[in-house]
């Protein structure tokens, strides 16, 4: 009898550690959501500025520039 008090109070510890772990897992992964969120934005702003400065200038190294900033920021999504 005294075993199986043993055994279910040592269940609900765990089980308080597993949601414990879950918590942290969550806002772990809510963090890097929002970081890479705001590092989308950056690269589109970064992007549009580029693009002003494109429309400007009419050299080929904006061209250039522009071309691998959008193909970084299309990896970085897909």
């Amino acid at each position: 009898m005294e075993i199986g008090r043993v055994r279910n109070g040592s269940i609900g510890r765990e089980r308080n550690k597993i949601s414990n772990k879950k918590d942290f897992s969550q806002s772990f992964n809510q963090a890097r959501d929002r970081k890479s969120g705001e590092q989308l934005k950056k690269m589109i702003s970064d992007i549009k500025k580029k693009g002003n400065r494109l429309v400007i200038t009419k050299t080929y190294a904006d061209v250039r520039a522009y071309k691998r900033m959008i193909k970084e920021y299309l990896e970085s999504v897909l």
